[in-house]
């Protein structure tokens, strides 16, 4: 929110920043160690390394159709604009 006040000089303007306090008193967290972290490991279900799992699958599944597609754009770029355009596409293989 800003407030305009009018002085005799100048008119000054105030912009309310709504800053957020932060106590930075407290400690860092130390980082994990090497058996806090296969713990964690351990500790996941079965359900959450399927979501894992079928978000890798996904991520495959998008990155080989985003290159299919990009060649297909490219052989299309040949022909309609006679392998000038499709030179661009080339050396994305």
């Amino acid at each position: 929110m800003a407030n305009f006040e009018e002085r005799k000089d100048h008119t000054a303007l105030e912009i309310d920043t709504g800053a957020v306090e932060m106590d930075i008193s407290e400690e860092e967290e130390p980082p994990l160690s090497l058996t806090q972290c296969i713990a964690n490991i351990k500790s996941k279900s079965a359900a959450s390394w399927g979501w894992s799992a079928a978000r890798t699958c996904g991520l495959i599944f998008f990155l080989y159709f985003f290159l299919f597609f990009l060649d297909l754009m490219g052989g299309s770029f040949k022909v309609l604009g006679g392998c000038t355009a499709g030179a661009m596409f080339e050396g994305l293989r």
